[in-house]
């Protein structure tokens, strides 16, 4: 072989000696070839510097070893649990995560969906719902496991291309404005994302607004503020909330909620004594705050560990409520 040409697979298999068939068996289809044979054909492999092409071999072979998954943003930390949880359960079945983001643009969703299906994944996770009819009418014919897992869709939406696993964001914040009803606030804001941008804010928004409506307390929308995300977001969501005389204060996430309560604190604004907060997501700084915030524990690691068991096991149309835990604090 030419030194300054790349090795191929004719290359390996002289070198292990074996025929080119045996040795691409040796790499895509190993349980057809003997264990001996394999170790001969990665032993030349590695002294040569190859590596298959394991995209052509999906091709060939209709499918290949990775499961893709696509969130709204990488910079949110919350889908970390999840994400950790796919990619763990996944190596446990000899697969590979794949990862990308929408950006929260339907458009972007679309185009990487297509994208993805192109290389023949095992399977597809996505923490947004499709809602483009031609996308998911693509995903109902790829016959491929495709898990949604951001919502429970059937019950907080339209039915799930596939299966889904997850939790009702709507059930959620009724649960955590009951709570704080029942501990005798009557005027409850909520910090949250564009609904428009997320249907978990979306979802969170009607459950919120649910149970205000069944305790006959105000509901309407100048209660409810857009806030951009992250800390700063939460903060300036606050501001603006406080024209509105609120006793109480949920957090549509932990970090917009923790944004809200350091403002708060520069501000001179007891906690809870002149104003109450809860929130979403257990985040472990919301844990560490002081006084620490009433939130719903979410299973987000569980979600991704069930996503990759459904995924390996071949399961396409599963629907797992997984369900939250409220976990009380002292900033209500």
């Amino acid at each position: 072989m030419d030194a300054r040409a790349s090795p191929t697979l004719k290359h390996v298999a002289a070198k292990a000696g074996v025929s080119p068939m045996t040795a691409s068996r040796a790499f895509h289809a190993p349980a057809t070839v003997a264990r001996k044979t394999r170790d001969k054909v990665d032993a030349a492999a590695a002294s040569l510097g190859y590596v298959p092409d394991r995209i052509a071999g999906a091709l060939r072979a209709g499918q290949s070893n990775l499961v893709a998954a696509i969130v709204p943003s990488l910079a949110n930390s919350l889908f970390a649990a999840t994400l950790q949880g796919l990619a763990d359960g996944l190596r446990e079945h000899g697969l590979v995560l794949a990862l990308a983001e929408s950006r929260y643009d339907p458009l972007e969703l679309d185009r990487l969906c297509r994208e993805f299906l192109a290389l023949r994944p095992r399977g597809l996770v996505l923490h947004d719902s499709p809602t483009e009819p031609q996308l998911r009418r693509l995903l109902r014919q790829a016959a491929i496991p495709i898990f949604e897992v951001g919502d429970l869709p059937g019950r907080d939406g339209p039915p799930p291309v596939g299966g889904a696993i997850g939790f009702s964001n709507r059930d959620a914040a009724t649960a955590l404005t009951r709570h704080l009803i029942d501990r005798g606030y009557r005027r409850i804001g909520l910090l949250t994302l564009s609904p428009l941008r997320s249907q978990r804010a979306a979802r969170r928004i009607e459950g919120w607004r649910q149970a205000l409506r069944s305790a006959r307390l105000p509901h309407g929308s100048s209660l409810v503020v857009e806030c951009e995300a992250g800390y700063a977001g939460g903060a300036a969501g606050l501001a603006k909330l406080l024209r509105q005389k609120p006793d109480a204060v949920i957090g549509g996430g932990d970090v917009l909620a923790l944004g809200a309560l350091l403002e708060a604190g520069r501000r001179g604004i007891a906690v809870p004594g002149d104003l109450a907060f809860a929130s979403f997501d257990a985040h472990e700084v919301g844990e560490a705050m002081e006084p620490q915030l009433t939130t719903l524990a979410l299973p987000r690691r569980e979600i991704g560990l069930r996503a990759a068991a459904a995924i390996a096991s071949g399961e396409m149309r599963a629907i797992m409520d997984l369900g939250f835990q409220l976990r009380p604090g002292r900033a209500d």
